[in-house]
């Protein structure tokens, strides 16, 4: 009983996925259509994890922060509209993946209290916060990004600000 804290670090590879590969004009769940990146790549994730916790017999508070930063997050976003011929419909989003240099950080807060021997009280507030380090994808864009446009010939590029 008393206080402790807590201090952890960690590190995660994720592969980028067949779809995020190499879909080419499919349906996109919120309509019109989604495209690949053949170029994508892995997805590295570094963590930092810190929390203060105070217990007594009845009654703790534990106090928890958290970071990720991710250099290659790889964000579905719009890259341009479709253009005539047929088959896709003239003017239809088309939606691409880039890598962006991204943070998630937070933390949590949670209460208990035994405010009886067969009772407990429990109170927990959750707070998550993401940014993007580059405002505008479009005007940063990498020469792999602009692979994925080339790709699909029915594609016209529009620029987007994405906060």
């Amino acid at each position: 009983m008393g206080f402790t804290t807590s201090l952890g670090t960690g590190f995660s590879r994720q592969p980028t996925g067949a779809t995020e590969r190499y879909r080419a004009f499919s349906d996109a769940l919120d309509g019109g259509y989604e495209i690949g990146n053949p170029t994508a790549r892995t997805e590295d994730k570094y963590e930092l994890d810190w929390g203060l916790h105070w217990q007594r017999q009845t009654f703790s508070v534990n106090f928890d922060l958290f970071g990720s930063y991710l250099p290659d997050y790889l964000y579905r976003t719009v890259v341009g509209t479709t253009t005539p011929p047929a088959p896709p419909p003239p003017g239809a989003v088309v939606y691409g993946y880039r890598a962006i240099e991204a943070d998630f950080w937070g933390g949590e807060m949670n209460l208990l209290w035994q405010p009886a021997q067969d009772s407990w009280f429990q109170l927990t507030g959750p707070a998550w916060r993401h940014r993007s380090r580059c405002a505008s994808p479009a005007a940063g864009d990498s020469a792999r990004n602009a692979r994925v446009r080339r790709r699909a010939r029915l594609v016209r590029h529009r620029s987007q600000a994405v906060d």
